[in-house]
């Protein structure tokens, strides 16, 4: 029986999930794989307790939507935009088209869009902190290929903390640079939650991430400060 001590300690790392069909978050080694592999990708430490695991991207969308939001919550998404809109329109979340120009999202729009929105707020509770979304793809956007501008990232980071909204930032194509064809793509720009580093914002930031391998497995990256398991925590229930 001492021979099967370590393994049995293995399999109950996470006692919430002893019961379950698997872990909930995904599993800790394939976990524990994708963090030092998105570590080596974006140059910073990724920790494993941040990362969910998800059947795809449309179901990991589709469980923030439903954890994080309710029916007729705005949606603001750039011009040009095609993928998961039938999501938020089957959750009956209000779509909101952004001007865009040869760089991308025009961040002032934006932020004129939020400020004319703003009637739709509604009162934040601990688990729906976000009266709204922004959707997007900052890093070679389908199907322009256009990236995000540092300057217009560091504007967008400061517009939706100033209106309290949640961005929803599509990272499938982050990693894909081809420096043996051309130099300049020798390093993917950063993503947007790069840049959200407040440490004014205790619980919650204002950026998610995913990430797509050929639309069989997904997985989001969580970025919260001082309580980075809240979220987790409300997705497993």
């Amino acid at each position: 029986m001492t021979q099967c001590v370590p393994t049995i300690k293995k399999a109950t790392q996470d006692p919430g999930d002893l019961f379950q069909y698997g872990p909930r978050q995904g599993n800790l080694e394939l976990r524990q794989s994708l963090a030092n592999f998105l570590a080596e990708e974006y140059g910073h430490q990724v920790s494993s307790e941040r990362l969910f695991i998800t059947g795809g991207s449309s179901q990991g969308l589709v469980l923030l939507c439903n954890v994080l939001s309710q029916s007729g919550d705005p949606v603001f998404v750039p011009d040009l935009t095609g993928s998961s809109l039938d999501i938020f329109r089957d959750l009956s979340l209000k779509l909101v088209s952004v001007p865009t120009d040869e760089n991308g999202l025009i961040v002032e729009e934006l932020d004129k869009l939020l400020k004319a929105h703003s009637y739709r707020k509604r009162s934040a509770t601990e688990k729906k902190p976000f009266w709204g979304f922004v959707y997007l793809m900052t890093i070679f956007k389908n199907p322009t290929g256009q990236s995000l501008p540092e300057d217009r990232c560091n504007a967008l980071i400061e517009i939706i903390r100033k209106h309290k909204v949640l961005c929803l930032c599509d990272d499938t194509l982050a990693c894909l640079s081809y420096a043996e064809s051309d130099p300049a793509f020798k390093k993917a720009p950063k993503r947007l939650f790069a840049y959200d580093q407040s440490r004014f914002c205790r619980t919650w930031k204002h950026c998610f991430s995913w990430i797509i391998f050929y639309n069989i497995q997904s997985w989001f990256e969580n970025w919260l400060v001082g309580s980075p398991t809240k979220c987790l925590r409300t997705f497993k229930k």
